[in-house]
C-alpha cells in the first residue's frame, strides 16, 4: 500500500501542502543581451552610404566656394586635431569591454575620464595654437579658425567614449547618430556657407554645432547609465592595461605625418588636392560596418556563443563546405 503523503499521493489530513516555488532568473532590461546582428550592421551601414551623399555635398559646398589653398587650410585643422586626439580611444577600448560585461559604474567613469583627458588636450592645443600656424606659414586671418577647432577636440573625445558605451548595448543608435549629425551638418553648411556667405566660420560652426547635437543624442540614451556611480578603480585598471593601446595610436599617428609633410612640402593646394580624393577612396572601407555589432555581442555573454555559431553556420557557403567531398583535407 502506497504511503500517504508520498509524491504523486495525497496528502495526509492536516499536513501543510508543500508550496513549490518556481524560481525565476532576475533578469532586469539591462541584462538583456539586445544586440542584434543584423539589424545594427545594416542601420550602420546605411548610415554610412547615406553620409557618402551628406559628405559629398559638403564637399562640394567647400571646394565650390574655397580656392585649392583654403582648403588645404581647411583640411591642416583637423590635421593638427588629430595629434591633440591621440589618446581619445584608450578609455573608450576598456569602456565598452566593463559596459558590455555589465560592471556598474563603467559607463560614467569612461566618459568622465575621456572629458578629463579632452580639457588637458583642449588647453594644450589652444596654448600651441600661435606657435603651429607661425610654423607652417598660416596667415593670421586664420587663426581663429584653429582656435575654434578646439572645440572639436572635446566633440570628439566626447564621441568616442559615447560610442564605446553605445557599441555596447545599441550599436544602431550609433547608426542613428550619425544620420543626425550629417543632416544637420550640411543643412547648416547651406545657410551659413551659401546663404550668410560665412565660409571658414560657417564650416567649422556647421561642424561643431551637429557634432554637439549627436552628442546630446547620444547623452539622452546613456542617461540612465550615467546616473551609476563613478569608479576610479576602473581607471587605474584602464590606464595600466593600455600600454599596448597606447603604442598602438601613437603609431597610427606618425603613419598620417607624411600628410603634415606634404603640407608643408607640398603646400596648401597640394593638401586640399589630396583631401579631395581621399574623401572617395574612404568609402571602399565603409563594408566593414556590416559586423560592427558582432564584437560587442561577443563580449557580453559567452552563452551567446552558440547563437553566434549557428548563425554563421547557417550561411550557405558554409554549409556547402562541410558537404562530404567538399573538405580539401578530406581523404577521397
Amino acid at each position: 500500500m502506497a504511503l500517504r503523503g508520498r509524491a504523486g499521493s495525497s496528502p495526509t489530513p492536516g499536513a501543510k501542502k508543500p508550496q513549490h516555488t518556481q524560481h525565476k532568473p532576475n533578469v532586469t532590461r539591462l541584462e538583456k543581451n539586445e544586440i542584434r546582428l543584423h539589424y545594427s550592421g545594416f542601420i550602420i551601414f546605411g548610415a554610412q552610404l547615406l553620409s557618402i551623399t551628406t559628405g559629398l555635398i559638403f564637399t562640394l559646398l567647400l571646394t565650390r566656394n574655397m580656392t585649392k589653398p583654403e582648403y588645404g587650410i581647411w583640411a591642416n585643422i583637423f590635421d593638427l586635431a588629430g595629434y591633440f586626439l591621440l589618446f581619445s580611444g584608450v578609455f573608450p577600448f576598456w569602456t565598452m569591454r566593463f559596459v558590455a560585461r555589465r560592471k556598474d559604474g563603467a559607463a560614467k567613469t569612461g566618459l568622465l575620464a575621456n572629458l578629463i583627458i579632452s580639457l588637458a588636450a583642449t588647453s594644450i592645443y589652444i596654448s600651441l595654437t600661435p606657435l603651429l600656424t607661425s610654423a607652417f606659414n598660416i596667415s593670421g586671418q586664420y587663426v581663429l579658425m584653429y582656435l575654434i577647432a578646439a572645440a572639436h577636440i572635446i566633440n570628439m573625445h566626447a564621441i568616442v567614449a559615447l560610442e564605446s558605451i553605445l557599441r555596447a548595448k545599441k550599436p544602431q543608435a550609433i547608426g542613428y547618430g550619425l544620420l543626425i549629425e550629417e543632416i544637420t551638418k550640411v543643412t547648416l553648411a547651406y545657410v551659413l556657407i551659401v546663404r550668410l556667405q560665412q565660409l571658414f566660420l560657417g564650416a567649422l560652426l556647421s561642424l561643431t554645432i551637429s557634432i554637439t547635437i549627436q552628442v546630446l543624442y547620444y547623452l539622452k540614451l546613456t542617461s540612465n547609465d550615467l546616473k551609476e556611480k563613478i569608479q576610479w578603480t576602473y581607471a587605474k585598471e584602464w590606464l595600466k592595461g593600455s600600454t599596448a593601446n597606447i603604442y598602438n595610436a601613437v603609431g597610427n599617428q606618425i603613419a598620417a605625418s607624411p600628410i603634415i609633410l606634404l603640407f608643408l612640402l607640398g603646400g596648401q593646394a597640394a593638401r586640399g588636392n589630396y583631401q579631395a580624393a581621399t574623401t572617395f577612396s574612404n568609402m571602399i572601407g565603409y563594408a566593414l560596418f556590416l559586423s560592427y555589432a558582432l564584437y560587442p555581442k561577443l563580449l557580453a555573454d559567452n552563452n551567446h556563443y552558440k547563437e553566434i555559431h549557428q548563425h554563421v553556420n547557417s550561411h550557405p557557403r558554409v554549409r556547402a563546405q562541410e558537404r562530404p567531398g567538399n573538405n580539401p583535407g578530406q581523404a577521397s
